[in-house]
Order: structure tokens, then C-alpha cells, then sequence
């Protein structure tokens, strides 16, 4: 069950962020920089602070913003206990409904260090809630950008450096961003705002707003369901052609002349292939006289 973290206006649109990560990543804390004031409770602690997923609305740089804060999708440590990532998304998306409408974006929160094999299966987590089109709304965020900043390393050395950070991020289409959560005032928001809106703009604006109800999974699974069940129609109506074909013609053969098995296996594997074109055909004809 969501909750609203601040009084929200419903009548305004503007972009969705959800914010997704592990225990411990640092999402409170960006949605708090995000939205330039203290929304959601971030504190040092040795579990997860966000229990469900929590609203927040702002207008940074004169931008309609809605952030949604929400549970560890997997626990920060081995001893952590978390619901499985299935049950946390299906919250997020319950807590989706209850925003405002508008594009949404999905920030992959990531702390600087070892990305877990759990973490690396986020994006098809996302993937499989909200459709496979969510990828070109996903972004990785990196959190602890002081650390980079104090070892004198660039995002770009960190990421040559981890092959697995490295493939993870070709899986968020969205890009990738660096984030300092002491540093407030710094133009990382603003550069984070410019990346949401193109990443929004280019890839459709508002159409992003399908994901909250997961239909481009469920478009998806019917339309392949629908062509699969077409190509096996189709291939026992090419079946039924080609052996009732043969049949016909094997029989023919049989009683008129005197063929030998050569030519006799010839004149079969011509006729069914004509017979199979002909099950083709009315297969075909079939269909477009049963749309209409």
C-alpha cells in the first residue's frame, strides 16, 4: 500500500521517476536531492528504511516532477531479509496508479562497488513488469559519486574497469549517471532533469505512460501466442495438402500403370508439393473470409 509522502496535485503532468535498488542504495536520499527538500526519511541504518512505496511531488527548475520512493528490491545484505522482487513490483506498480498520469522513467539506484549477481538481473525485473520497451525508460544511477571524486577516477575509468558494470549498462538504454548525495547544490540535478527529458522525448513522451500498466507484456505474450497458433494452423493445413495429394495420386498411379519406385516416389513428392500449396491457399482464403 502506497502513501503519499507529501500533499500531491493530482491535476498537474509532468514525468514519473521510480526509483529502484537494492536495501541501502541511496534511493530516499536521490529523490530527496531530486526534489530539493526532505521528502523521504534517509537515514543510516543497518536494514531498509523505505517499508512501501512513498509519493513525492516537486517542480525543480520549474519541471512537474512526481518521485517514487520505494522498498529494497533486494535485501543489502546475505542476512537481510526482503519480499521477493515479484511482490515489490507489483507494489511499485500499484503505487504508479495512485500518481499522476505522465511519462515514466525508471532509475536503477546503484551503489559504487561490486554489483551483486541479483543486481544484474534489475532491468528484466523491470523488463517483465512493465514490458520490454521500459529498457529505453532505464537508467542506471550511480550513488557515492564522492568517492570517484576523492580517489581522482572518472565514471567512465570506474566502468571500464568492471566488465559486469560495464554489460549491466547496456541493458539500461536509458544511459548511465553519477550521482553525489553530499553534494545538493551541484548542477547534477539539472543534468539529470536534461537526460529524463530526452530520454522522454526520444523515445515517444507521453506513450511511456503504457508501462505503469504492464500492457506491453501482455500485448507482447498474446501476440506471440496469436502467431503461434497461426504458424501451427497453417503448417497442418500444408500437411493435410500435401499427404492427401500424395494419397490421390499414389492411388492413380497405382492402378492406371505400371511405375517404377523412382519415378513413382517423383511423381509423390511433386504432387504433395502442390497439394501443400493448395492447403496453403485455402488456409489462407479461409482466414481473410472469417475477419471479415
Amino acid at each position: 500500500m502506497a502513501q503519499p509522502a507529501d500533499q500531491l496535485e493530482t491535476q498537474d503532468q509532468g514525468v514519473k521517476i521510480v526509483m529502484i535498488g537494492r536495501t541501502k542504495a541511496g534511493k530516499s536520499a536521490t529523490g530527496n536531492i531530486l526534489l530539493g527538500r526532505i521528502v523521504f526519511k534517509s537515514v543510516i541504518s543497518t536494514s531498509s528504511v523505505t517499508q512501501e512505496c512513498q509519493i513525492g511531488r516537486g517542480t525543480p527548475e520549474e519541471q512537474s516532477l512526481t518521485v517514487i520512493d520505494t522498498p529494497g528490491l533486494f535485501g543489502g545484505t546475505t542476512s537481510d531479509s526482503s519480499d521477493p522482487p515479484e511482490k515489490v513490483m507489483e507494489a511499485i506498480k500499484e503505487c504508479m496508479q495512485l500518481a499522476p498520469p505522465g511519462p515514466v522513467v525508471y532509475l536503477v539506484v546503484l551503489q559504487l562497488g561490486t554489483l551483486t549477481e541479483r543486481e544484474q538481473q534489475t532491468v528484466k525485473i523491470i523488463q517483465r513488469s512493465f514490458g520490454r520497451e521500459a529498457a529505453h525508460y532505464t537508467v542506471a544511477l550511480f550513488t557515492r559519486g564522492d568517492d570517484l571524486r576523492n580517489a581522482g577516477d572518472t565514471i567512465e575509468e570506474y566502468i571500464g574497469a568492471n566488465p559486469d558494470t560495464r554489460d549491466f549498462i547496456r541493458e539500461c538504454l536509458g544511459g548511465y549517471q553519477v550521482f553525489d548525495n553530499e553534494d545538493v547544490n551541484s548542477p547534477q540535478v539539472t543534468e539529470l532533469l536534461r537526460k529524463i527529458t530526452a530520454i522522454v522525448q526520444r523515445n515517444g513522451g507521453g506513450r511511456a505512460e503504457i508501462h505503469q500498466e504492464g500492457e506491453g507484456v501482455l500485448h507482447q505474450e498474446n501476440l506471440r501466442g496469436k502467431e503461434n497458433e497461426t504458424g501451427k494452423d497453417l503448417m497442418l493445413a500444408c500437411l493435410d495438402g500435401a499427404s492427401g495429394g500424395v494419397f490421390l495420386i499414389t492411388c492413380g498411379a497405382l492402378y492406371f500403370g505400371d511405375l517404377k519406385p523412382k519415378d513413382l516416389l517423383e511423381i509423390a513428392v511433386f504432387t504433395g508439393m502442390i497439394g501443400a500449396v493448395g492447403g496453403a491457399a485455402r488456409f489462407t482464403v479461409g482466414r481473410l473470409i472469417w475477419r471479415r
